[in-house]
Formats: C-alpha cells, sequence, structure tokens
C-alpha cells in the first residue's frame, strides 16, 4: 500500500496552512478491537520538512483488519517533534474494502471545523495472498531438500591422537574427541544429537516431497586434507540402495568423523551455503516447469 498526504496543515499554536512552512509528518495505523479500542498495528518513517509526504508498507491482512474487510481501521497523521509529544495533524477513518478502491479521503481535525485539514490519497493498494506449501505441491512445485551442517571448531572439538595397527606397523592418527556439550555429541545409548535430530524431523518430511528423492548434506567450517573449502558434499558411505535418502543421509553424517584428514577450523560462514542452494535451485528450473530446492 502507497499513501499521500496533499496540503496537510501544520500544526502550531493554532492550526493554520503554511506555504513554505516546515513539518514532519508520519502516520499511524490501527485496527478497531471488539471492545472499540483502536489498536495501532503499523507506524511509518517520517517524512521531513514537507507537507506532501508520501508512505509506502506491506502489512498481513491479518494484522491489519483480521481478514475482515469491513473493519474500521485509522489513520493518524502526527508531526514529528524530538521531544516525542509528536503533535496531532488529523485523522481519517475507513476501512480496507474503501481503500481497495484507490480513494482520496479529507483528513479531519478537531480544530478545523468543517474545513479540511489536507487530502490523504491511496496511490496503491492492493491483497497479495501467500500461498502455502501444500498449494505449492499440488500446483506441481517441485521440491528437493538439501541441508548443511556446521562442521566448524566452534563446536567443541577437542584433538587427540589415535595410535593404529596397520599392516604391522604403529602410527599416530588425528582423532577428533567430541565433548558431551557439542552439538554433535553421539550418545551411547543411542539418543540423537541435535544435528541427527534436526536433519531426521525436517529432512523425513521435505525429502518425501523431492522430485528426484535425494538429499545431498553439505559441510562448512572444516578442512579435508589441508584443504579449506567454504562448502563441500559429505560423501554416502556404505549406503544400502535400498534405504531410505534420510537414512543414508544420516549415515553419511556420522560417517564424516571418521574421515583422517577431517580439521575443524574457523570461521563459520553461512553465505557459501546459501549461494549454493540458489545455483542448485537454477540448475533445476526448466522452460514451463516449477522447480523449488
Amino acid at each position: 500500500m502507497t499513501l499521500a498526504g496533499s496540503d496537510l496543515v501544520k500544526v502550531g499554536s493554532k492550526l493554520r496552512r503554511s506555504f513554505g512552512g516546515k513539518s514532519d509528518p508520519f502516520v499511524v495505523v490501527s485496527r478497531k478491537n471488539p471492545s472499540g479500542e483502536y489498536m495501532s498495528v503499523w507506524r511509518s518513517e517520517v517524512c521531513y520538512s514537507t507537507l506532501h509526504p508520501t508512505w509506502s508498507c506491506r502489512l498481513p491482512l491479518q494484522r491489519v483488519c483480521n481478514a475482515d474487510l469491513d473493519r474500521p481501521i485509522l489513520f493518524e497523521i502526527f508531526d514529528w517533534e524530538k521531544s516525542g509529544s509528536h503533535k496531532d495533524m488529523g485523522k481519517v477513518q475507513t476501512t480496507v474494502r474503501r481503500i481497495l478502491d484507490l480513494p482520496s479521503f479529507n483528513i479531519k481535525h478537531t480544530k478545523c471545523n468543517d474545513s479540511s485539514a489536507g487530502t490523504l490519497k491511496i496511490q496503491r493498494a492492493e491483497i497479495w495472498k501467500i500461498p502455502s506449501m501444500l498449494e505449492y505441491t499440488s500446483g506441481s512445485c517441485e521440491i528437493n531438500f538439501m541441508a548443511a551442517v556446521d562442521f566448524s571448531a566452534s563446536n567443541n572439538f577437542v584433538k587427540r591422537f589415535h595410535r593404529s595397527e596397520s599392516s604391522g606397523s604403529n602410527f599416530l592418527q588425528q582423532r577428533y574427541k567430541l565433548s558431551s556439550e557439542s552439538l554433535h555429541f553421539f550418545s551411547e545409548v543411542g539418543f540423537p544429537n541435535e544435528y541427527q535430530a534436526a536433519l531426521s524431523s525436517i529432512g523425513s518430511i521435505l525429502s518425501d516431497y523431492g522430485c528426484h528423492r535425494s538429499a545431498p548434506l553439505y559441510a562448512f567450517g572444516a578442512k579435508i586434507d589441508g584443504h579449506s573449502d567454504s562448502i563441500f558434499v559429505v560423501p554416502e558411505i556404505d549406503a544400502n540402495e535400498g534405504d531410505h535418502n534420510m537414512r543414508r543421509m544420516l549415515t553419511s553424517y556420522k560417517s564424516a568423523f571418521s574421515f583422517p584428514g577431517l580439521e575443524m577450523t574457523e570461521p563459520t560462514l553461512l553465505a557459501p551455503v546459501i549461494r549454493e542452494a540458489a545455483r542448485n535451485a537454477k540448475l533445476m528450473t526448466i522452460e514451463n516447469e516449477q522447480a523449488y530446492r
């Protein structure tokens, strides 16, 4: 919605039109509750040194009028003051249904008697419907699931060396001991850690909507064999062909901690993960079809 004020009346010791005068108007939008009282739902930015302001906003219909197009709403215009004692410049009472007709309203003020304190013009107003996930899928929108796990040193990893015997020779291998405070800590009694729980609860739902029935797992914040990548794919380890994709993802996640060349590092960067998701989504987009990843 875009609002424009025109020929507002400057507030002073008495209400008057001021050609060349200055005001700093802003508008407050309120809805009428069942009790009859008005409750503020939005306040605009201040337009400095003008009597012809313009304001724009996007508000949920539920918030503005509880989805009732005929519920009264109130526009109150104030002259901003640094002290916080903002001065009343007038008000308009209307409904969302009337706003959609893009009308002009005379601004009313108690000191103006029968005359107008200016005009409030609705320059643009429309209602956008935001589809639910079910509506997206029923409309043939393709959804694929991917996940990324934080493997950075901030997750309470402690280095240790493990002596291993292989081919008759002894050598030291670097391993990571997971602190019990780490989000990656694997319980001996089988309780899932924070990442396993998140992957299972979210992935078990979203992955079923995937058109490719695959769920790649990414990691960030780690080095592999000394090579630092902002993001890398965790390969599937010992995955059976018949396993559900979430089972394969969870197996890969747990197996990643046995990689000899894995080193937890810093910093923790999410931007590469978002760019990778956007890149994959772009690659999946096919003409005349819907795809979302």
